[in-house]
């Protein structure tokens, strides 16, 4: 393995880094494993992995040639046109339509992220998350009439039997985790929980413990919603999980930066970038918000 890492050239590894970046953001982790993960969760349905795919080289392609940002690793126009791409291979099947369908939302799509970063910058920091890809799927749900689109195809009855076999709240939970990249399979949940793992247990523990609490209650209180909704509403309750995992994490590595900012951390007249502090360079990462002092 360490050889083959070798032997591919500079480029080819950092593309390689870069897209394994992209998935795992859905899942708001950076980490190679956790984005193969999620790959190879979304992989269960071919067509939106490609779709997805394509729908990501739309987006790379407008975003190198209006240089809107370096690099799509740490910005959000990655992983809102993966969704997008991902959209259109949940309700549509794998053709040439499809796929300018996908290349050319996927380009819509960097513009919307890049309208919605600039109006939020005025009203101070707020990210916007999955904005770009609400409005860009209703956009693309609007064009999907008026072109000559094919159905996706039924899912295999082998998941059927497999969810015949299992606990209903065990299948709700995985359908759910699946529904966060838009395939509500059994296989692709049971992926994205392996990949989760690998992630953060206790995000893990707060996904599932959300999904089995959301999906509980739905159930005790017998509410009337249908099964796609029940599970829409299990879905959001793991990503919220999973979010205020994430920033949980973050809370410990920037109140001990606050408390070595105010300690001892002065401007230095050797270096504008720099900050000394009795022998020590305060240095902030700012593509993970956090922030430390080293020797």
């Amino acid at each position: 393995m360490v050889a083959l890492t070798r032997a591919l050239p500079g480029r080819a590894l950092a593309a390689i880094d870069a897209l394994l970046s992209v998935h795992a953001q859905l899942l708001f982790s950076h980490k190679r494993w956790v984005g193969l993960g999620v790959l190879a969760a979304v992989s269960c349905r071919p067509r939106q992995t490609l779709l997805g795919l394509l729908a990501l080289l739309g987006t790379t392609v407008v975003v190198r040639a209006l240089s809107l940002a370096n690099t799509i690793r740490y910005t959000p126009y990655g992983y809102n046109a993966l969704l997008v791409g991902y959209m259109i291979g949940h309700d549509y099947a794998f053709d040439g339509v499809s796929l300018v369908l996908a290349l050319s939302m996927g380009a819509l799509c960097a513009l919307v992220t890049a309208a919605l970063s600039l109006l939020l910058s005025y009203f101070g920091w707020l990210p916007v998350l999955s904005a770009p890809f609400i409005v860009t799927a209703w956009f693309a749900l609007g064009v999907a009439p008026h072109v000559a689109l094919t159905g996706a195809p039924v899912a295999e009855p082998v998941w059927s039997n497999a969810a015949a076999a299992l606990p209903p709240l065990f299948v709700q939970v995985l359908r759910a985790l699946g529904s966060c990249v838009l395939s509500p399979s059994l296989a692709t949940g049971a992926c994205l929980l392996a990949a989760l793992l690998l992630h953060s247990r206790i995000a893990s523990l707060l996904a599932v413990a959300g999904s089995v609490l959301v999906s509980s209650l739905l159930e005790l209180t017998q509410a009337p919603v249908s099964d796609s909704l029940s599970q829409l509403i299990t879905c959001n309750a793991a990503l919220a999980a999973m979010a205020s995992a994430a920033c949980g994490s973050s809370l410990p590595a920037a109140h001990g930066c606050w408390r070595c900012s105010r300690r001892c951390c002065l401007p230095s007249s050797h270096s504008a970038s720099r900050n000394r502090c009795g022998g020590s360079a305060y240095r902030s990462t700012s593509c993970r918000g956090t922030s430390r002092c080293s020797a």
